[in-house]
């Protein structure tokens, strides 16, 4: 958990030192709409990714929601097909390594080793009689009856 701390500070004071910079260099109103510019964007992504049932470009369209220049770079590179292919097959590889990792206790093979135990379904009583329609219906007695 410390490390995710020091991974989200980090990313934030990236991201802060960012527009900073950028204030400095265009001006401040520039770095404002181009921290920003990137949440309608990722909209106009995710709709597409969407209709495409493209998880990698969700993702993007995710990443550059967030506001902040890093994201955004971020999102483009979840987002565009040529990167998608590198970052699938390192994904793909990434997931097939963490689930061959893990391992439930007293599997072994096919058989897991416990009891099983089988309940009969007995009535104990008769069933409950069928409905036959709601009140004041031909074979039902009415509410005032």
């Amino acid at each position: 958990m410390p490390r995710l701390r020091l991974l989200g500070i980090g990313y934030l004071l990236l991201e802060f030192a960012t527009f900073i910079a950028l204030g400095v260099l265009l001006g401040w109103g520039w770095a404002f709409v181009l921290f920003l510019a990137g949440i309608p964007i990722g909209a106009v992504v995710i709709r597409y990714a969407i209709r495409r049932a493209d998880a990698l470009a969700v993702m993007g369209g995710l990443a550059f929601m967030i506001p902040g220049l890093w994201s955004d770079l971020l999102g483009l590179a979840l987002a565009l097909p040529f990167t998608q292919r590198r970052l699938r097959g390192r994904m793909d590889a990434w997931a097939q390594s963490k689930v061959v990792a893990m391992r439930f206790p007293g599997y072994q093979g096919d058989v897991v080793q416990g009891v099983v135990i089988h309940e009969e379904a007995t009535w104990t009583q008769e069933p409950p009689p069928t409905d036959q329609g709601p009140p004041g219906m031909p074979g039902r007695p009415s509410i005032g009856d």
